[in-house]
């Protein structure tokens, strides 16, 4: 409503018939009849000896009562130009100047209205709305701030006054702010959409999911709400909450290009990456400028491996926004995907210059390093993967994690972690704490428990699944190559795990003299790791080496229905029956000649045991085998054959199968 005054208009130059017009015109103004003090009104507009300026202004404000802004702001406008000056014209006029979005005016009207002596607390509420909407934030602050000195209990101002210091960067002020606001008015909707965003900004994803849920309970019509609601919930892993609050979004307003890139996001969370492509296109489409999309669907071509397409998207998006650092860093890992490994390089480190410490950024910075050969800093960097969004996370305190200090007389627990084949491939260095004088405690995954009872080093070994002995410091096992300083000389160790020798005695009673080269085989792993559509082969690729004499044996624990048939008429062995634990594999593989396997963990153990080992490998593959390498320094015993040509697995079976056939050879001499 607009302020209004006693509408009298001094006419001591009208004539006696046009001041008793204007009297009339006055008392029907009062009484509420509008349309006839108008009529009135605008007739003595062309009275001679009017103040027209006055009639202006009166009309001005019957407009407003009337709710006809745009006529009430054309009477104003000229009752200023006219030369009228009034404390309540210029505030009248300056709050419709907002309203029309006619900011720079507004301003000027507003500090007139102070000028002229109006000092209420509207006023410079209203007066700090305009200056923050002209980009003026710490001048909008100061006025919410007197605002609120002379009105300690209005809300409004308290929520106005969060927006801005949120604006200003002082995100746990615009907390405080949101708020006092509520605390005024509980049911203040904007206050609880705004302390939501703010917590959001904070990571206080729980309170910020609480505070947008009250806000939509309030008004479910926002889509502003909804979209933060998602984005909470996608922070706090609730992927599928957080899908229907994208997809509300886009029902709300379905040209709202965020919403349908946030909605992506989620979707490639819950690994449904071909939707997720669809809909970051359909929020391209909607803003061809919003580089976040391109870099949305890019990590979903990403993830289905079509590099090329990823990789034009990325650079798509730093065209748009050359410093968007999660686009680099997305780049950077498209382009180690496709084995460019120096130009991934450069890429991390790019990204990390943008935005510094990114665990993600140093996390693959380091996996990459780690890929060169560059142990030192790539371990330290690894060390990243405990602050990443995704874990995987520390089963104990951060301050027991021993990192180098003096060992000597200490427990120290050393953690199983990752995979089977990750356990296998670094407990190897449970050895050199040990030598430092640690009474060490190996804790691994059950399966793994009593093939571990046979490494030199550990004082005890104990399994998830049992109670934590007392220990002083513990330290995850893949984290030990960094406490111990180790380069890429220093993880070089011969023969260390062993088969147990009742078991190996039983499996070569079990399987009795073989004819020929006996051959262990993998050719799938854990179906739910992310890249086992890479580095696992359908067991057909592997028929080079069924028709060669060599005796084959399943090192495989499980197999689906239709590689049991395929097995039977290639002639392999299966006997997963007998595998109960690794031991159990151990005992198997020390039966055999040679083993044969995809990137598993029968390929560590078998490797670990020193065993001739033949991994078959996709084109790029995992960190640990380096790049362009056909031998590894973690086992002398094994090679490495590689893909030519991505996810064709002749040239690496034909690879292992000549080396086998060499094998032959020499153990028939």
């Amino acid at each position: 409503m607009p302020q209004t005054v006693k509408t009298t208009v001094a006419a001591p130059s009208l004539s006696a018939e046009d001041r008793a017009r204007l009297e009339r015109a006055t008392e029907l103004h009062g009484a509420g009849d509008l349309d006839g003090a108008e009529t009135l009104y605008r007739e003595l507009l062309a009275a001679p000896g009017a103040q027209v300026e006055r009639l202006h202004f009166v009309l001005g404000m019957l407009c407003d009562q009337r709710g006809d802004k745009a006529g009430a702001l054309d009477h104003y406008d000229r009752a200023a130009e006219a030369g009228f000056v009034s404390p309540l014209l210029a505030a009248n006029r300056a709050e419709l100047l907002r309203r029309a979005g006619r900011l720079t005016e507004a301003l000027a009207a507003y500090d007139l209205a102070i000028t002229l002596g109006r000092q209420d607390a509207d006023l410079l509420h209203a007066r700090g709305v305009v200056l923050a909407a002209l980009g003026r934030t710490q001048e909008a602050l100061d006025a919410y701030d007197t605002a609120i000195a002379l009105q300690p209990d209005n809300p409004k101002a308290h929520g106005n006054r969060g927006v801005a210091l949120e604006a200003l960067g002082r995100t746990e002020e615009a907390i405080q702010a949101h708020m006092a606001a509520l605390r005024l008015d509980p049911t203040y909707r904007h206050a609880h959409h705004n302390l939501g965003s703010a917590l959001l900004k904070l990571e206080a994803y729980d309170a910020a999911v609480d505070s947008l849920e009250r806000a939509i309970k309030l008004d479910g019509s926002v889509p502003e709400a909804w979209n933060l609601l998602g984005m909470a919930l996608c922070s706090l892993s609730r992927y599928e909450e957080a899908r229907t609050c994208f997809e509300r979004t886009i029902q709300l307003r379905p040209g709202y290009a965020e919403a349908h890139n946030n909605h992506s996001i989620a979707l490639r969370w819950m690994r449904r990456f071909e939707a997720a492509v669809d809909s970051a296109s359909k929020a391209f489409a909607l803003d061809p400028t919003l580089a976040p999309a391109l870099n949305s669907r890019g990590s979903a071509l990403l993830r289905l491996s079509r590099l090329d397409d990823a990789l034009l998207d990325f650079n798509a998006a730093i065209a748009l926004q050359p410093r968007f650092a999660g686009a680099i860093l997305n780049r950077g890992t498209a382009l180690e995907a496709m084995g460019e490994v120096e130009a991934a390089l450069d890429d991390f480190r790019e990204a990390l210059r943008l935005e510094p410490n990114i665990p993600d950024g140093e996390f693959n910075l380091g996996l990459a390093c780690l890929r060169v050969g560059d142990y030192r800093q790539g371990f330290a960097l690894y060390e990243r993967r405990w602050d990443k969004r995704t874990g995987p996370f520390l089963a104990h305190p951060r301050e027991r994690l021993w990192q180098d200090q003096p060992v000597d007389g200490l427990t120290v627990l050393v953690t199983g972690e990752q995979g089977f084949g990750d356990v296998i491939q670094f407990c190897r260095f449970v050895t050199d704490l040990t030598a430092r004088g640690a009474h060490v405690v190996l804790q691994v995954q059950p399966p793994l428990k009593r093939l571990m009872q046979g490494l030199v080093g550990p004082a005890e070994v104990i399994g998830l699944d049992q109670p934590v002995p007392a220990f002083d410091l513990f330290c995850p096992v893949m984290s030990l190559p960094r406490a111990l300083n180790l380069d890429l000389s220093g993880v070089r160790r011969g023969r260390y795990l062993f088969a147990a020798t009742g078991d190996m005695a039983d499996w070569q009673e079990s399987l009795g003299k073989g004819q020929g080269l006996r051959v262990g085989l993998a050719w799938a792993g854990n179906p739910g790791h992310e890249n086992d559509h890479n580095r696992s082969a359908p067991l057909q690729a592997l028929a080079p080496l069924f028709d060669r004499g060599f005796d084959l044996v399943s090192l495989q624990k499980q197999h689906d229905w239709q590689d049991a048939g395929r097995m039977e008429a290639a002639g392999i062995r299966a006997l997963d029956a007998q595998l109960h634990d690794f031991s159990d594999t151990a005992g198997l593989i020390a039966a055999c000649d040679a083993v044969v396997a995809v990137d598993t963990a029968v390929a560590h153990l078998a490797a670990a045991m020193g065993k001739p080992t033949f991994i078959l490998l996709p084109r790029v593959g995992d960190w640990r085998w380096m790049a362009g390498r056909g031998d590894t320094p973690w086992y002398p015993s094994a090679k490495l054959c590689r893909q030519t040509v991505a996810r064709d697995w002749v040239a690496p079976v034909a690879e292992a199968a000549e080396a086998l056939d060499r094998l032959r050879a020499e153990r028939s001499i």
